[in-house]
């Protein structure tokens, strides 16, 4: 059975030497550590709740039913915990209860789920 890993170092290459979030993090009061955990945090997340939803959600497949769009069902409960962890809430400010995060790494959060190449992902046997 396939397994899911992500290239840890590639992300943080891409964050820290190429988007250089560290600079905008300590303005925000973060530090490379920090930052990582919720790297790896957010690495689990996606592990655990998006990725067992990729094969069910291709063989349920996407479908137009009376004019609406309805996604398979395996993708509610990942996208309820996506949402009951606070992952929508990274990057906005706390004025809207956010949790103020780097752009690139409010970025990462969304794309991450939805394209998992793009982000240094594999699937190994």
């Amino acid at each position: 059975m396939a397994k899911y890993k992500t290239d840890l170092k590639d992300v943080y290459f891409n964050l820290f030497k190429t988007c250089k979030i560290q600079d905008e993090a300590q303005e925000l009061g973060y530090g490379e550590a920090e930052l990582k955990d919720i790297v790896e945090q957010f690495d689990k997340f996606v592990e655990n709740e998006v990725y067992p939803t990729r094969v069910p959600g291709d063989e349920e497949g996407v479908k137009m039913v009376d004019g609406n769009v309805k996604v398979p069902e395996c993708f509610g409960p990942a996208n309820q915990k996506f949402y009951e962890n606070g992952w929508f809430a990274l990057g906005y400010p706390e004025e809207v209860g956010g949790m103020p995060a780097p752009h690139a790494l409010k970025l990462l959060v969304i794309l991450w789920p939805l394209e998992p190449t793009f982000l240094g992902q594999c699937i190994t046997d």
